[in-house]
């Protein structure tokens, strides 16, 4: 009977469920994710886009390669109510969390070009010139930004004040 007993309690304790506490979370699942709610979580951080009017930053991102799975990855949001002209802000992550914007000031005509872009390296057009518009080609300047272990790094200048539209 003795023998029963411990059989029954170790059935039951092998069969009781683990809390959540005990458990190891899953590994993030890798792969571009623009859906990702850190996103919407980095945009609800962002500071106004206009200081003079009610324009709220758009938390669905139009763009960008955010993976938890890359030491740098970027989404690039703009405006809700966005025209071609609305100023963009690229959000930046280090494995799935939030590190800040690109560039304090948002530019209009951001892009990212995926062609250069790698795991550790962002890398972003920006249109400029002083009569930047929605259809004209205009002039692009590449901004490379790097992960280098601890920290984002801009390795090129900055866009011009002219880029702003």
């Amino acid at each position: 009977m003795r023998t029963l007993a411990w059989c029954v309690v170790l059935v039951l304790a092998v069969s009781l469920p683990v809390s959540p506490a005990d458990a190891t979370p899953p590994p993030p699942v890798c792969g571009v994710d623009l859906a990702a709610p850190q996103i919407g979580n980095a945009v609800a951080r962002l500071r106004p886009a206009f200081a003079d009017q009610d324009t709220y930053w758009n938390p669905t991102p139009f763009a960008g390669n955010f993976d938890p799975c890359l030491p740098l990855s970027t989404a690039l949001v703009t405006v809700e109510r966005a025209t071609g002209s609305s100023p963009v802000h690229a959000v930046f992550f280090h494995y799935g969390h939030y590190l800040g914007t690109a560039t304090w000031t948002p530019y209009p005509f951001t892009t990212l070009d995926e062609s250069q872009t790698t795991a550790d390296t962002v890398v972003l057009d920006y249109k400029i010139g002083d009569d930047v518009c929605t259809a004209c080609p205009g002039p692009i300047h590449t901004v490379r930004y790097l992960w280098t272990g601890t920290h984002v790094e801009m390795l090129d200048p900055p866009p011009s004040t002219g880029a702003r539209g």
